[in-house]
């Protein structure tokens, strides 16, 4: 294995390892509900699950095969398109989030991930996240999200097939970033400086706001068991779920 590949996996490697960590089996959310699948937000661009990490560049997949920590092997890396933003892993799948798309993409070969199908959207910031028959998409605009149409939404996708997906509903917000499932059946989406809005996911195809924490700018959250971990502009959040609200347990402050 040629050095510099070396030197990259473990650089990726490290880096999942400080910011994501490692899941357990007893989380709601898809992501971390897997065993050996790593723990990230919806904003990451490094997952780990198995033996395997995947990372994105623009305009690739990188997978990694980590079996052996002490020589991790840099794999093909597998073409999508430009503008990759985020990886999620779900189901034995990975749904990547780019500029003007949500792609599905298999993980019956771990080694080279297979494309399933490409949900088309407008052109902007585009976190995703799935559960069940359901992904939740979320586009805005921005100085860096090219988004012509100021289109700021929260989209909620049919999965049941991967491989014919479709919208089956549409919500109008302000400036949605990240989100999460998890947490007593709920979504949780940051909506920037407007907070953070909570969902009830009863109907999952039809996803009802019942609160917005409108105390806090709200940019991304990582859900583990009954705690939300939210990042903001002024500090990383810790809340513990309690019935259908969340208490604000801690804040990490941080200066710019």
């Amino acid at each position: 294995m040629p050095e510099t590949m070396r030197q990259l996996a473990i650089i990726l490697l490290a880096a999942t390892t400080l910011f994501y960590g490692c899941a357990g089996s007893d989380s709601e959310s898809g992501a971390f509900g897997q065993s050996g699948t790593s723990v990230g937000g919806s904003l990451a661009s490094i997952t780990i699950v198995d033996d395997h990490l995947y990372a994105l560049n623009q305009t690739s997949i990188i997978p990694v095969d980590i079996s052996d920590l002490t020589d991790p092997e840099v794999l093909d890396l597998v073409r999508v398109e430009s503008g990759l933003e985020t990886i999620f892993p779900y189901d034995g799948k990975l749904f990547l989030g780019s500029a003007s798309a949500m792609f599905i993409y298999d993980l019956a070969q771990k080694d080279r991930p297979q494309l399933l199908s490409v949900f088309t959207h407008a052109t902007g910031c585009d976190p995703v996240v799935a559960r069940g028959n359901y992904a939740y998409v979320t586009l805005r605009d921005g100085l860096s999200c090219n988004n012509p149409f100021r289109l700021n939404v929260l989209s909620v996708v049919d999965i049941s097939d991967p491989t014919r997906t479709s919208l089956v509903n549409e919500y109008n917000l302000n400036n949605p970033r990240g989100l999460g499932i998890g947490c007593n059946n709920k979504l949780f989406v940051c909506d920037g400086e407007f907070g953070l809005r909570q969902y009830d996911l009863t109907d999952p195809s039809a996803p009802e706001l019942d609160t917005t924490y409108t105390d806090y700018f709200a940019n991304d959250v990582l859900i583990k068991d009954d705690v939300v971990t939210m990042t903001g502009e002024d500090g990383i959040y810790q809340f513990l779920c309690e019935e259908d609200e969340l208490r604000l347990l801690s804040r990490l402050p941080i200066t710019r």
